[in-house]
């Protein structure tokens, strides 16, 4: 009677820890499940568009059909490049002209000058008769230029006492006047320094 009392009791005991162990087994797999869930439920709310995303995505989609229309509109590239082009002067010019208005400094225009050329022996005199401006460089008082405007004459008659008649009639031969008078006038001018030369009237004697 003892032995069957104790074995039903071993028995019970084991039938309790498997309960228990079965038990653990379904808790363990229930909670692993409602991690599992909770994960996935996590990953797609990362995935799931933002308002953000969704603003983001409308403005390039109205991005993308503004190109579009402004690629097939217009034999616009090409349209658009051809008057680009031929307005481009306008481009280049105005830029020019803006940053040429920028930069510009005071312009001074000489009283004109008639003055003999060099000539060779047997040879009929020969003279030119121009108009001179001169640029000052931006900023330069010119004041110190007033006061010696008689040597810049001077300078420039004799400049073009040296010249030949043929040198003269010759664009490259003009722009070198230029330079020359340029040079020699900042040569003796302290502040009032020349930025440009320009012939506004140049004739030459036959």
């Amino acid at each position: 009677m003892a032995e069957d009392k104790a074995s039903g009791e071993v028995s019970a005991s084991g039938g309790t820890s498997k309960v228990v162990l079965i038990a653990s087994l379904v808790n363990m797999v229930a909670t692993i499940g409602i991690v599992g869930v909770l994960l996935v439920s996590h990953q797609k709310e990362k995935s799931a568009p933002t308002v953000d995303d969704i603003v983001k995505g409308q403005a390039k989609g109205g991005g993308g059909h503004g190109d579009a229309s402004a690629e097939h509109g217009g034999g616009g590239e090409h349209g658009g490049e051809h008057g680009g082009g031929h307005g481009g002067g306008g481009e280049h010019g105005g830029s020019s002209s803006s940053g040429g208005a920028s930069d510009a400094g005071k312009m001074l225009a000489l009283e004109p000058f008639t003055v003999n050329l060099t000539t060779g022996a047997g040879t009929s005199p020969r003279y030119v008769r121009m108009n001179v401006s001169l640029e000052l460089e931006q900023g330069v008082p010119e004041k110190e230029f007033d006061v010696k405007q008689p040597r810049v004459r001077d300078t420039i008659i004799n400049l073009l006492n040296s010249k030949k008649a043929t040198e003269l009639n010759a664009v490259e031969g003009r722009e070198q006047l230029k330079d020359d008078i340029k040079r020699s006038i900042n040569a003796f001018m302290l502040q009032s320094k020349v930025k440009g030369v320009y012939f506004t009237n140049f004739a030459i004697s036959n």
